[in-house]
């Protein structure tokens, strides 16, 4: 799987050589899948815009059958300034668009070939889902819990002081680091928490937590992290984003930092 950055441009120049509508393909994967966008390399989309954002751009795109075109912006916060920024010059990472065509690819009819280059997977009579060897299939140390059905209120997740965490859910109780429930910073080494630990941290001590942007795409997230890796088929959250699942700290905070 590739980490390659690639612009939006780059992204639809490709989609063009595959579909007669690459600005359609290119609105499912950002709007229908949550493509995340990026207004820079390394960057991360909750410290700029959400996806919605992007849509109105790709549509005035379509209209006028240019992606280059200059009314197609984004508006970006930064700093508490406020930036319109090109469509076409905003960064997509491959594994990312990989991710989604692989998990959605009945909806998608996307592929990637061993070069990492996309293609169009053929479209013909539907087959029988075939029903995987559980044999076969890779089991991580979170598997138990997918296959539990949870509801957020059953999950119970404690920071532990070596940096792990504790999740526990009726009669199953496992360790787990935090990479794995997709809590650390990649570019930070994995030492540090990333936008989506922090807010667990703030919310397991109690500190306020205000309805920004930049908190609602981490939300989003975290509600993406509890349906991929604990199954959870609710949300784990109130409508005033109070937490339906039990969330204790109990860091050792000189190895750890939530800062």
């Amino acid at each position: 799987m590739s980490f390659r950055e690639i612009t939006v441009n780059d992204l639809f120049n490709e989609l063009k050589e595959l579909t007669d509508d690459p600005f359609d393909k290119l609105k499912k994967l950002v709007h229908g899948h949550d493509l995340p966008l990026r207004a820079e390399k390394h960057g991360f989309i909750g410290d700029h815009f959400g996806v919605a954002g992007a849509t109105p751009a790709i549509i005035i795109a379509a209209r006028s059958g240019d992606i280059k075109d200059d009314r197609a912006t984004v508006e970006i916060t930064a700093d508490n300034d406020r930036y319109e920024w090109p469509l076409h010059k905003l960064y997509v990472r491959r594994d990312e668009v990989e991710e989604i065509i692989t998990r959605d690819k009945d909806t998608t009819f996307l592929a990637m070939d061993a070069d990492g280059n996309l293609t169009m997977r053929p479209i013909g009579k539907a087959q029988a889902p075939q029903v995987p060897d559980e044999k076969k299939v890779p089991q991580d140390s979170l598997s138990e819990f997918r296959k539990m059905k949870l509801k957020p209120d059953e999950v119970t997740i404690e920071f532990a002081p070596d940096m792990m965490l504790v999740i526990k859910a009726r009669d199953i109780t496992k360790r787990v680091s935090l990479s794995e429930m997709n809590l650390m910073d990649g570019r930070k080494g994995g030492t540090q928490l990333n936008n989506q630990g922090k807010l667990l941290i703030d919310m397991a001590t109690g500190n306020s937590i205000t309805k920004g942007e930049t908190n609602t795409s981490t939300v989003k997230a975290i509600r993406t992290i509890f349906r991929d890796k604990l199954g959870t088929t609710e949300d784990p959250f109130s409508t005033d984003w109070k937490p339906h699942f039990k969330l204790k700290d109990k860091r050792n905070r000189a190895k750890i930092s939530a800062e």
